[in-house]
């Protein structure tokens, strides 16, 4: 049944395509994705995209044969295979590999491909593209096009749309947001898809186009930043965020779809020179934010958005504490003036990192801004005449990709390569050639860090701990959570949010029952969307029980599912497993 189903789909989307008279052309294509005649995988909130698992067998049984049928449209040879069988090496023999399903490609991977949401940063991160885990939370439209972009225009020629349309509400969280209309021209990709159907992943505007190798080609309407990228490239990868099978494209996208493929086909063998392994690295465009923040222009156009969209303003000095950087709000206390100073005094020496940033006082006791090469010049000049070169090698190190013993290796190092550097503050604030036939020492994170599920940081946001009081054979079992200030997780949201809302679910010992429901912790709506609301700071979760057993050992389980969250990144959703002992 499910055969002659795919086969009467096939046909029909067959019918209507052809009705386009397009003619396909000699390109051939490799579609990685799941092949439902070789199982159905168990279902996970990441790699479905956040599709509601009640659709989620109907999903995957399809959605081969849509990109099948559409594919074979456009281009003369179209093939298919299963994620779970495909090697890095099928790539070698077609154009262009479509990768709609996770899989491990090797650093050195050099042919071309484009990944569909989800899999941009499942895919990317490891390798260092910049195609990251921002928010699984793109929406059906696409907004800031770079409208003579090729996949706009060629080889299939089609219009674009643009409308107005009103934007999330939760951009002007951002200040980057204040000065955006309520609406703006938008162009629609998704259309008529189903509640519960898959969501579309967004990664970090900021640096994305800080080295020679990435362009940005649209943003897309989320609930992150308005400068969030939907449609990007990182060498020879392409991010196509939006997440809907060709059944649920407009004819509009189907067409720049296609022309995507197209488009990177052209970048054989240009693997990415950048990479990018931190995360929180702040740029200095948001370090600059900061002075606007404080400026009483700011203030007024806040509040003149505020009314717009029927909200009362916060106070000036709620505004600041609100919008301000937590860390110079801290430093400062209010001081305003003094906060201003030290952003405009120190800008050329500020250091991303953590989520935060610190002045570089090597480079300030230089007087060198820390992103011009001057800087390097210097410090190699330093420690060729014998002058102050500990800091001089400190600099060296920070700032580049090398690690050279003597100074007749750096300057060797920089005469041969200094028309070639340039500048990424998202790769690290490193300067880097500009030369993909160069191996560069880029540092991958180290896996299996043991030491990341013990304490709170900016990459472990949220823990979670099980405690159970039992009297008789009566009980109750807490779930307690401590998450890390500025973050939050779901507690609930519209039926098309397209957040995790927080889920507990307890396994039982046999002769234990759940008495009552689970009684859950105050929430408040999140900034931005009143529909929305989230948990925040330590909270508590509590189930009643009751039951005896007389074995010694009676264990439960208990399967927390969450997303956190907070401006910078959504976190991929997980199900986190807790036993504890009744």
């Amino acid at each position: 049944m499910k055969k002659l189903t795919i086969l009467i789909c096939s046909l029909f989307s067959y019918l209507i395509l052809v009705a386009a008279n397009i003619q396909p052309l000699e390109l051939k294509i490799l579609y990685v994705g799941i092949d439902p005649l070789l199982g159905i995988p168990k279902y996970d909130l990441i790699s479905s995209g956040n599709l509601d698992k009640k659709h989620y067998e109907a999903d995957i049984s399809m959605r081969m044969n849509d990109f099948k049928t559409m594919l074979q449209t456009y281009f003369s040879t179209v093939e298919c295979i299963d994620a779970r069988k495909y090697q890095p090496s099928m790539s070698d023999f077609y154009d262009v590999t479509i990768f709609d399903s996770k899989v491990s490609l090797p650093y050195d991977f050099s042919q071309p491909a484009l990944l569909i949401a989800q899999n941009a940063p499942l895919i990317g991160e490891p390798i260092g593209l910049k195609t990251d885990w921002y928010c699984l939370c793109l929406r059906d439209y696409a907004f800031n096009l770079q409208k003579d972009h090729p996949i706009f225009k060629e080889p299939f020629a089609t219009s674009i749309t643009m409308n107005k349309t009103p934007n999330s509400g939760t951009i002007y969280n951002y200040i980057n947001g204040n000065q955006i209309p309520l609406e703006i021209p938008m162009w629609r990709v998704e259309q008529n898809k189903y509640e519960g159907y898959r969501i579309g992943m967004i990664s970090h505007g900021n640096g994305f186009e800080d080295s020679p190798d990435t362009e940005a080609i649209a943003g897309g309407k989320s609930l992150k930043s308005i400068d969030a990228v939907a449609i990007g490239r990182h060498g020879n990868y392409l991010m196509w965020g939006f997440a809907a099978s060709p059944q649920y494209m407009t004819d509009e996208a189907k067409n720049v779809f296609a022309n995507a493929i197209c488009y990177i086909s052209r970048y054989a063998g240009q693997k990415p020179i950048a990479r990018k392994f931190k995360k929180g690295i702040t740029g200095k465009q948001q370090i600059k934010e900061n002075i606007y923040i404080l400026s009483p222009k700011a203030y007024k156009e806040y509040i003149s958005r505020q009314k717009a969209m029927g909200r009362e303003p916060l106070s000036r000095d709620s505004f600041i504490k609100n919008f301000l950087h937590k860390d110079l709000y801290n430093q400062f206390k209010g001081n305003l003036k003094e906060c201003e100073y030290f952003l405009k005094q120190n800008m050329k020496y500020f250091y991303g990192q953590n989520y935060s940033f610190v002045v570089d006082n090597d480079a300030k006791t230089l007087d060198k801004d820390n992103e011009s090469i001057d800087l390097i010049s210097h410090c190699i000049t330093l420690w060729k005449q014998n002058s102050n070169v500990e800091l001089a090698q400190r600099i060296l190190q920070r700032y580049t990709l090398e690690n050279f013993k003597t100074v007749e290796e750096w300057e060797a190092w920089f005469i041969q390569h200094k028309d070639k550097l340039f500048f990424s503050e998202s790769c690290g604030y490193k300067f880097i050639i500009n030369d993909r036939n160069i191996v560069q020492n880029f540092k991958a994170p180290k896996e299996n860090d043991s030491s990341s599920s013990e304490k709170l940081s900016s990459s472990n946001p949220i823990i979670f701990r099980v405690a159970t009081n039992k009297f008789a054979d009566k009980g109750e079992i807490q779930i307690i959570g401590n998450i890390i200030e500025g973050f939050h997780i779901y507690a609930s949201g519209p039926s098309d949010c397209p957040y995790v809302m927080t889920k507990i679910e307890f396994v039982l010992p046999t002769n234990f029952q759940l008495k009552g429901n689970l009684k859950t912790p105050s929430s408040h709506p999140i900034k931005g969307d009143e529909s929305i609301s989230v948990y925040e700071g330590k909270i508590v979760f509590k189930q009643k029980y009751e039951g005896h057993s007389f074995d010694m050992e009676n264990t439960g389980k208990c399967l927390i599912t969450y997303q956190c969250c907070d401006n910078n990144i959504c976190m991929p959703p997980i199900t986190e497993e807790l036993d504890f002992s009744l």
